[in-house]
């Protein structure tokens, strides 16, 4: 499922008392961490992140020490496991709940894992207990690689798998190109993107190869490319994040998409132009990224005037490709669809093409 089906699921975990430990699968950078954090947020939940192949057996059990009183060995609690103290400052500070995060959880040492997973089914390790207290939850959610995603991964036991639920969470075009939207990246990609679907978002790394595409390295290239020109240099340097092939393909849409008329003049003067419908599609496609992009990154500085330019321009190609751009208003939040909503042109034309919406 994609990350916004897999953010719905995990909320019923969270809103379910006594839920059992939930494990999101999937490829590497495709936002497994990024949308437990949303979600955590969204429910004011507080968040303990624990990369578990970086931690060894004793990190999570706690330090052994001598109890000289009773002449046995203790384990001192790791800091980052929450206590009742920690649970009760995290309440003042207004939380509602704690997600502790196992991540990397099927690369780490198998000793660490078998450390974690005690966290998992007795929600102990070693000597410490997490804490139960009234009104505030403690919710496991574990976080790894699939072994058809080319990573090195350890087979899980059986039984544990029995002990949690599982999500499996897959790469979604659509979904990123909303996101980056959202977030303002860098139009080039988006409209590569765009137009290559999944396939492009994310590639895993043939024998040797150390940058490849993923959501997360595209979106790392999004930000090197921020007001850059394109040139050699600049295909270099994303070349280092998503691989030479990638950024290649990428240099040759974007000089496909060089024909694209000035975004400024049609967004801002209304100079809009009507023969985009007969360029070819991934020009059409960098068009429409191009000026939604555009409409989302002006903020509060956007008029009335801009949105109806932003109709009339997409309106002029086929519904299709202007609904790509034209519905990603309403995938916002609140705040920012209310100008869009209450423009007429963007009215008559979502009730002209509800069945693009539906």
């Amino acid at each position: 499922m994609n990350l916004k089906n897999a953010a719905h699921v995990l909320e019923l975990y969270l809103q379910t008392p006594q839920a059992p430990a939930v494990m999101l699968w999937g490829p590497p950078g495709v936002g497994k961490s990024t949308i437990i954090r949303a979600v955590a947020a969204k429910y004011h939940y507080a968040v303990t992140d624990l990369r578990l192949s970086q931690l060894s057996p004793v990190d999570l059990r706690g330090l052994p020490t001598v109890d000289r009183e009773q002449m046995a060995s203790r384990w001192l609690r790791p800091i980052f496991l929450p206590s009742v103290t920690d649970v009760e400052k995290l309440q003042l500070e207004g939380y509602k709940g704690l997600i502790l995060l196992l991540d990397e959880v099927n690369t780490a040492p198998v000793q660490t894992q078998a450390a974690a997973f005690q966290l998992v089914l007795d929600r102990a390790a070693g000597e410490y207990h997490i804490p139960e207290v009234e009104g505030f939850a403690i919710f496991l959610v574990l976080a790894g690689n699939r072994a058809s995603d080319r990573g090195i991964v350890h087979q899980m036991p059986s039984p544990l798998l029995n002990r949690m639920g599982h999500l499996e969470v897959e790469a979604d075009s659509e979904e990123f190109l909303s996101y980056g939207l959202e977030k303002g990246f860098d139009s080039r990609v988006l409209s590569y993107l765009a137009y290559g679907g999944v396939e492009k978002l994310l590639q895993l790394p043939q024998r040797g190869e150390k940058a490849f595409p993923t959501p997360r390295s595209w979106e790392f290239a999004s930000r090197m490319m921020q007001g850059r020109p394109w040139d050699v240099a600049l295909q270099q340097v994303v070349a280092t994040l998503v691989g030479e092939g990638a950024a290649h393909e990428l240099g040759a849409h974007i000089e496909l998409a060089s024909k694209l008329p000035d975004v400024d003049a049609v967004i801002l003067r209304g100079e809009i132009p009507l023969e985009m419908a007969l360029e070819s599609v991934a020009v059409q496609w960098s068009y429409v990224t191009a000026l939604t992009s555009k409409v989302m990154a002006l903020g509060d500085a956007l008029e009335d005037s801009h949105i109806s330019n932003w109709v009339q321009a997409l309106s002029q190609l086929a519904p299709e490709y202007a609904n790509l751009g034209l519905i990603t208003p309403l995938r916002g939040d609140l705040s920012r669809m209310a100008k869009f909503v209450a423009n007429q042109d963007y009215q008559n034309w979502n009730m002209d093409n509800i069945a693009l919406l539906i």
